[in-house]
C-alpha cells in the first residue's frame, strides 16, 4: 500500500478493429479505492473506441463503491453466454479470492468490464481452479480467460486514423 499504483493502457488492432485494453491492481486500502475508480473512469472517458478493462480492483460486488463502475461500464460476467470452471470444481468459496471468505460470484474482486458505448459479446468466461501438485492454488486469486467478440460498431482502423485519442 505504500507504493503508487498504475493504470496500464494498451491499444490493439484485430481484424481492422482497434480497441484498448486497460489493466491495474487497485490498492487494498479502502480509503484509496474510490480515487482509483475515479481515475479509471476519467481516463476511460477520454479514449475513443472500445475498451476492455481487466483488473484486481479489490472492490467486491457488494461494496457500495462497485456502483461507481456502472455509469461507464458493463460487467462482462453479467453479459456472459457461458461460464466454465476448469479443474476439479471445489466449493464456491474455494474458487474465490480466498481472503475475502465469501461465496462465488459475489466475492469477485477481479473485474472484467467493457465500456457501455459499444455492443460487446462475452461468449465465455473460464475460471481456472486447478491446484498445483501440493494441493494449493498458485495464487490467492483464480485465473480467468475471457472469450470476447469485439464490438461490430467499433471504429475501424485506417491509414489516416493513427490514434483513437
Amino acid at each position: 500500500t505504500a507504493l503508487p499504483r498504475q493504470i496500464l493502457i494498451a491499444e490493439f488492432q484485430y481484424k481492422n478493429i482497434r480497441f484498448h485494453f486497460i489493466s491495474s491492481h487497485f490498492d487494498n486500502l479502502r480509503a484509496n479505492l474510490s480515487g482509483s475508480v475515479k481515475v479509471l473512469n476519467d481516463i476511460a472517458s477520454q479514449i475513443k473506441g472500445p475498451i476492455l478493462f481487466a483488473a484486481d480492483t479489490n472492490v467486491p460486488l457488494d461494496m457500495k463503491l462497485y456502483e461507481n463502475f456502472s455509469n461507464q461500464w458493463n460487467d462482462a460476467f453479467d453479459m456472459k453466454e457461458s461460464f466454465q470452471v476448469l479443474g476439479d470444481y471445489q466449493t464456491d468459496k474455494d474458487i474465490c479470492y480466498l481472503k475475502k471468505g465469501k461465496v462465488f460470484p459475489t466475492c469477485r474482486v477481479e473485474h472484467f468490464l467493457v465500456d457501455k458505448k459499444f455492443k460487446w459479446k462475452i461468449k465465455n468466461i473460464i475460471l481456472d481452479a486447478h491446484k498445483n501438485d501440493k494441493g494449493k492454488f498458485p495464487s490467492d486469486h483464480r485465473a480467468y480467460v475471457l472469450e470476447v467478440e469485439l464490438p461490430k460498431d467499433a471504429l475501424r482502423s485506417s491509414s489516416s486514423d493513427q490514434s483513437l485519442k
